[in-house]
């Protein structure tokens, strides 16, 4: 059987608070000298915890006379301030989801790092309209085109849970090592195969202007992570670089 006690607790009451209110339940109306007397509680002890389930609208407070008496709320009442502290906990739990990157940023001191899960089919298309802003946002290169994008996949897995990169159109000059030959190559596209002896690409990754996106490619929604940190794209295109000139 469940103690109730202890399902008191829940509620943010010690032991000697539970005891209180459960005489006061059991018993009805009484003063702090009556609940004394059937909880256990010392009587000093009761005069201060009585106010406090007051403030925590467990306890009702009436004056008979000169005597101040104290009454427990109903059952009802139990389960409707559950209720508001389900409600509570729900709009801090959402607060928290929109935190998400604040709390994030705090693990790295004073560098500025935004991270963002993927986890729906909306998220191809917002990463998608993200970089084209972003590079909308940049000053062109020499040739007319917007600073590079990096690209790392595997071809057939990618395009399965990321369908709308195959029609993109970005104004930048866009690096592509690829796993499994594309059924077309998009305008600014320059491309080196992946050769397949060295083992299918599991992820995929998307590098420009500061960020990085890495996507599981063996789930079936897009699932993954967005890093804002400029070091940390800066790291992976110095990677993608090496990795683009061993394949000659």
């Amino acid at each position: 059987m469940l103690d109730v006690n202890n399902l008191l607790k829940k509620f943010g009451l010690t032991e000697k608070e539970a005891s209180v209110f459960l005489a006061l339940f059991k018993f009805g109306k009484m003063s702090a000298s009556e609940v004394a007397s059937v909880s256990g509680v010392g009587r000093t002890n009761v005069y201060h915890i009585a106010p406090d389930l007051k403030k925590k609208n467990l306890v009702y407070e009436i004056k008979e006379g000169r005597t101040r008496k104290f009454i427990a709320v109903d059952y009802e009442r139990l389960v409707s301030l559950a209720d508001d502290k389900a409600e509570e906990w729900r709009e801090i739990k959402n607060e928290l989801a929109s935190a998400e990157s604040q709390f994030t940023s705090l693990l790295f001191g004073n560098f500025k790092t935004k991270l963002v899960s993927l986890a729906n089919a909306e998220s191809a298309e917002k990463i998608i309209n993200e970089i084209k802003t972003d590079l909308e946002n940049t000053e062109p290169t020499s040739a007319g085109l917007k600073n590079d994008l990096f690209v790392f996949y595997s071809y057939e897995k990618f395009i399965k849970i990321f369908p709308v990169w195959n029609s993109a159109s970005f104004n930048a000059s866009k690096k592509e090592i690829i796993c499994g030959a594309p059924e077309n190559i998009l305008p600014n596209s320059e491309i080196k195969l992946w050769p397949k002896e060295k083992g299918d690409l599991p992820a995929a990754f998307i590098l420009w202007k500061g960020k990085a996106v890495i996507i599981d490619c063996k789930t079936g929604p897009p699932a993954g992570i967005k890093v804002e940190n400029s070091a940390v794209a800066e790291t992976l295109k110095i990677w993608f670089y090496e990795i683009w000139k061993g394949l000659g």
